[in-house]
């Protein structure tokens, strides 16, 4: 069994992430994907890596805190209704849930690399609006300004 070491898988997908499994164990120049994994897992448990959820095939992706502006390169494999979601949603950075058809109802909550949802009160009730993931936590769109209170879900 081949040796893989974090520091190793880390560099890698420094370098090249987010990045598949299969590129991972390609520029290590290692056979031994199961041991490839096994770091991987550990990293992510550590918070070291994160795992999309969007995947190519069957895989998942993995990137290191801080490059989730890279993410936008997986766009293209989304599929037709997804890509759809996702380019309203970066077009106008937060969507009104109730607002929408529901086919972008549901791929918003099927790309929650892209969509993150926001519960906010609306005339005491609560609504759920989506906002672009790379929008900050911290800056409400001015769509949203005209509601009270904001609580983001992550």
């Amino acid at each position: 069994m081949e040796k893989v070491s974090r520091e190793e898988v880390l560099n890698v997908v420094r370098q090249k992430g987010p990045c598949l499994p299969r590129a991972i164990v390609k520029a290590l120049g290692k056979s031994d994907t199961f041991m490839v994994g096994a770091v991987l897992s550990e990293l992510i448990q550590n918070n070291q890596m994160k795992v999309t959820n969007t995947k190519i095939g069957t895989s998942p992706n993995y990137y290191m805190p801080g490059q989730e502006p890279k993410l936008v390169n997986l766009s293209e494999h989304l599929n037709q209704k997804d890509k759809r979601a996702y380019d309203l949603l970066s077009q106008k950075k937060v969507l009104r849930d109730s607002q929408l058809e529901p086919i972008v109802r549901v791929s918003l909550r099927a790309i929650k690399d892209f969509s993150k949802p926001l519960e906010i009160n609306v005339n005491k009730k609560k609504e759920i609006f989506w906002k672009w993931y790379l929008l900050s936590n911290g800056k409400h769109h001015p769509r949203t300004k005209k509601y009270q209170s904001a609580h983001f879900n992550q």
